[in-house]
């Protein structure tokens, strides 16, 4: 919360910002000791006055809209099994479905996020 406010403090208004961070479902998350934290579809919906999580648990007064959620972004698609590159476009299209229903059968890698500074 304290880097998410610092983002904040700092970022133009209405700023853009892109979060590339480990799923917790996946297997490179664990094996990388640098990661502390691995995060979900949900990790900055604390932060977005839209979300019924920001509206219960008011923690912070830090707000941006979660505008994108991104799965496996950042690998290169030419070598991913072909099944998986279906299970990624499934997830992009429905993350919340993805994690809730095929997360635990087909652990994709990265979670990009695109925040709007509110």
């Amino acid at each position: 919360m304290l880097v998410m406010g610092e983002i904040y403090r700092i970022c133009k208004s209405a700023g853009r910002i892109k979060v590339i961070a480990p799923y917790f479902r996946s297997e490179w998350a664990f094996v990388d000791p640098t990661h502390k934290t691995f995060f979900t579809v949900d990790s900055f919906s604390y932060y977005d006055p839209s979300h019924i999580i920001c509206q219960r648990y008011d923690y912070v007064d830090t707000r941006f809209k979660v505008e994108k959620i991104v799965f496996n972004e950042t690998l290169p698609i030419s070598r991913i099994h072909w099944l998986k590159k279906i299970v990624i476009k499934i997830a992009n299209r429905w993350p919340k479905r993805y994690e809730a229903y095929l997360s635990h059968l087909v652990p994709l890698d990265d979670i990009t996020y695109y925040l709007k500074k509110i």
